[in-house]
């Protein structure tokens, strides 16, 4: 798990240089997130949650990200697909994120992928094997978790 974050700092990083726009000041970086914050699989969402503000939290603490502290929006789905697109909607157009990470669930990502993409909203890591999400790729989706079938083998 370590191995993501790291890897999704330095795609953050990168992208600060290539990206510097909408979500990034001087002072922060804000990201988005939906997780299953209630529902039937709240459990899953707030432990995924809790663990990406501990880490955000242990970066800032120990001077963000070239003195950007990330600010991690996260946003309640209940794992429901009509209830993620809102959400992701109102994380791009409202709250104005850099970019999103760690979406739990299949049903959520695949409602929304292709409008993120179509948003140029940079998203790494889907929390979901679909190789819908990867496959064709997406200039803007770039997916960590190996899809179902690779998973399987």
């Amino acid at each position: 798990m370590k191995k993501v974050f790291l890897f999704f700092l330095s795609v953050i990083f990168l992208m600060t240089f290539i990206f510097a726009e909408v979500g990034i000041t001087d002072t922060e970086i804000k990201i988005g997130t939906f997780q299953a914050m209630s529902g039937p699989v709240a459990v899953i969402g707030q432990s995924v949650a809790n663990g990406m503000k501990a880490y955000f939290n242990y970066v800032n603490d120990n001077g963000g990200i070239y003195g950007r502290n990330i600010n991690l929006i996260v946003a309640d789905d209940q794992f429901n697909p009509a209830k993620t697109t809102v959400e992701v909607k109102r994380l791009i157009e409202n709250d104005k994120v850099f970019a999103l990470v760690g979406g739990l669930g299949t049903p959520g990502n695949l409602a929304v992928i292709d409008y993120v993409n179509k948003m140029k909203v940079p998203y790494v890591y889907q929390a979901s094997g679909s190789s819908l999400l990867a496959i064709p790729p997406k200039k803007y989706i770039f997916p960590v978790q190996p899809n179902y079938t690779l998973e399987g083998i």
